[in-house]
Order: C-alpha cells, then sequence, then structure tokens
C-alpha cells in the first residue's frame, strides 16, 4: 500500500505544476493502473507499465 501511495503522490506532484493542462483524474489512473500489480507483488516492471508512465509524462510535459 505504500508503493501506491507514493505512485500517487509523485504523480501530484508532477502534474502540479501543469494544471493547466487538459488531463483528467481518469486519464491519469488509466495510464498507470497496469503498474498497481506490480506495485502490490514487485518483480519485474510490466511493458504496458512503462508506456502507461511515459505517454502520462509525455502528457504533462506538454
Amino acid at each position: 500500500m505504500l508503493k501506491v501511495a507514493c505512485v500517487v503522490v509523485m504523480c501530484m506532484v508532477v502534474t502540479a505544476p501543469y494544471a493547466k493542462a487538459v488531463l483528467s483524474c481518469g486519464t491519469g489512473a488509466n495510464r498507470v493502473t497496469p503498474c498497481l500489480g506490480h506495485l502490490r507483488t514487485g518483480g519485474s516492471v510490466p511493458l504496458p507499465c512503462c508506456a502507461g508512465v511515459k505517454s502520462l509524462a509525455r502528457l504533462v510535459m506538454i
């Protein structure tokens, strides 16, 4: 659960300066959903998780 909280806080910190960007909470959540299994159990990071985080980063850097 601590890992999930850390990811949420990280997303908030990254997106806070870009609050004007068109990024809904649902969009952000959908992009990091593939990471939940990894955050809960560990192991290798699934490719959909990496892709989701990268696309989220691109969205907030606009």
